[in-house]
């Protein structure tokens, strides 16, 4: 029941902050100037350059997860022609992931005038998790012409989208951005699993207490001697290692102005 509460909060809170995105690109797109008062408002699930992150990756996120439904049956939906019901959810599901690839395609192109590096690390991201999951143009001719039309533009698109951001890129002398903020990310991410594997370990020595030695001193006494080093590496992570490489990217990231106005 926890989990599952949990889960909702964070399905929620990742619903609102990816109609903030949306909004924000909407904003952009139109040309809109948008108010301190009205940013304020359209960021208040979004509150650091992390979570803005995060927000900004939520839809490809989704389409990777509808890919592996298609990846789990190695895209042979020819195989379900005879179960009406779970042929229609595949195709459904490969009809739903080009309209969401190319939604994060108009994402992607809204951000390439004002944050090209960061448009073009999406770019490659997408590119990615096209390869790793297979999408081909020859799964989609089990479906359609239609499909598989559909398929071949989407593909088209993401490889011209990819090489004309770098193109645009290293004719402006703005390719060590792009280096920079992929770079960055690694290291944050590795920092990130340095602090969860610590806390886990943390974690470990907090239950390594004997219920009978929470009142004896010495006990006490040897745990915190053991889990100090433990804490002090968490606060170094989390105050000041991965705060200052996020700090250090800020200006690449999509919106980052407007978060700080928020």
């Amino acid at each position: 029941m926890v989990s599952g509460g949990l889960d909702l909060y964070t399905a929620n809170k990742s619903r609102k902050m990816s109609n903030e995105i949306d909004r924000l690109q909407r904003a952009q797109t139109a040309g809109t100037a948008m108010t301190l008062s009205a940013i304020g408002t359209t960021l208040s699930a979004i509150g650091s350059l992390a979570e803005m992150n995060f927000a900004l990756q939520i839809q490809m996120a989704e389409c990777d997860a509808k890919l592996q439904t298609l990846t789990d049956i190695s895209w042979k939906i020819s195989d379900y022609f005879d179960r009406k019901e779970m042929h229609e959810e595949f195709v459904a599901t490969m009809r739903h992931s080009i309209h969401t690839m190319n939604r994060e395609l108009d994402l992607i192109d809204s951000l390439t005038e004002e944050n090209p590096a960061y448009a073009l690390w999406k770019a490659s991201l997408l590119l990615e998790v096209i390869e790793e999951r297979d999408v081909r143009v020859e799964h989609f001719s089990r479906v359609s012409q239609v499909e598989m039309t559909s398929a071949q533009n989407l593909l088209d698109r993401a490889a011209d989208t990819r090489s004309k951001i770098s193109t645009e890129l290293r004719e402006s002398d703005r390719i060590e951005e792009y280096r920079l903020l992929t770079k960055t990310l690694e290291q944050i991410a590795d920092c990130s699993d340095r602090l969860n594997s610590v806390k886990n370990e943390y974690s470990r020595e907090e239950r390594g207490l004997p219920k009978f030695g929470t009142n004896n001193p010495y006990l006490i006494e040897q745990q915190k001697r053991r889990t100090a080093p433990l804490r002090e590496q968490i606060s170094s992570l989390e105050e000041e290692e991965i705060p200052a490489l996020w700090d250090s990217i800020a200006h690449l990231i999509p919106y980052s102005s407007a978060l700080e106005k928020a």
